[in-house]
């Protein structure tokens, strides 16, 4: 394992930095723009860095839609102090968890703003893997429909062990998802880079779970998540659009492995303002937000 030089130093974000950022990161809630695996994969141009400042974690990486530098901190120590040490450099933060403002002594002396659409969603692993109650009716007549419609031809195979026959599916899962994606070309591109980094390395990443859904003549769907206790994260799950609904019967099916495995919610990161994804998270009723702020000087 290697050190986090300290503040303004910054380290360039590598593998060997999982142990080091874990350990400030299971401290606290489970954060995506904190969480390695999602910053090592997304971090397809190597720009990502981290540094130490007061005991807290410093990260910069690129804004998710812009791409300018972002900076932002995790931790809960002379947080006031750490903060006008950051202003120094630049002149917001961003994507601050609420732990964060929830430790500073003097908010008045700042604009803290909530940022909702960077706010991660908390599902219950009971819940989805369950769906009962009259709030997953819709969801519940569904999965039971495409069920009893497809389920002899539906299959789920787990391919942690045969990481180059994985990678190939779902990258072939994901270009025929990507048909009827609207987003800008460059963004598609990264997303696919980003699941290609995680793949390649997921033998060195702990607790990968690595699963496609197929009907009886092809792959339709894929879910890669992080197992974790008491919360998992969902990296990526796609499904093919042609397969109508097929979504639900995935993360039934993923949620209901991961809570077996002792893991009791799931963390399916943030919809950045897009709409689509905004009302598709929404669907499945999140237990919990964890918020995350902006802060500026006033």
């Amino acid at each position: 394992m290697i050190a986090i030089p300290t503040f303004p130093k910054f380290d360039k974000l590598s593998v060997d930095h999982y142990d080091l950022i874990f350990g400030v990161t299971e401290k606290y809630d489970a954060y995506s723009d904190f969480n390695f695996i999602s910053l090592f994969a997304w971090n397809t141009d190597n720009s990502a860095e981290l540094s130490m400042l007061n005991d807290n974690l410093v990260i910069k990486l690129p804004d998710y839609l812009t791409g300018e530098d972002v900076l932002s901190l995790l931790g809960d120590n002379k947080i006031d102090k750490t903060i006008n040490t950051l202003f120094e450099f630049t002149s917001g933060l961003k994507l601050v968890p609420e732990v964060v403002v929830n430790s500073i002594n003097e908010p008045a002396q700042l604009i803290i703003t909530e940022d909702p659409d960077n706010f991660d969603y908390i599902f219950s692993l009971s819940k989805l893997s369950k769906l009962e109650g009259h709030e997953y009716k819709w969801k519940r007549k569904r999965l039971n429909r495409l069920l009893r419609d497809y389920g002899k031809d539906l299959n789920f195979t787990d391919l942690s062990s045969d990481i180059r026959e994985f990678k190939s599916r779902v990258l072939s899962i994901f270009d025929e998802w990507a048909k009827d994606d609207t987003r800008k070309a460059e963004d598609i591109a990264q997303e696919r880079e980003a699941i290609i980094r995680l793949i390649d390395h997921s033998k060195n990443l702990p607790k990968i779970l690595l699963t496609i859904l197929r009907n009886s003549s092809s792959d339709i769907g894929f879910s890669i998540n992080e197992l974790g206790e008491p919360m998992s994260t969902c990296h990526f799950q796609k499904t093919i659009l042609g397969y109508r609904n097929m979504d639900i019967v995935l993360t039934n099916h993923i949620s209901r492995l991961l809570y077996e495995r002792g893991s009791e919610d799931i963390n399916w990161e943030q919809d950045l303002g897009i709409a689509g994804l905004r009302s598709f998270k929404q669907s499945y009723l999140p237990t919990n937000i964890l918020k995350k702020y902006r802060i500026t000087k006033p």
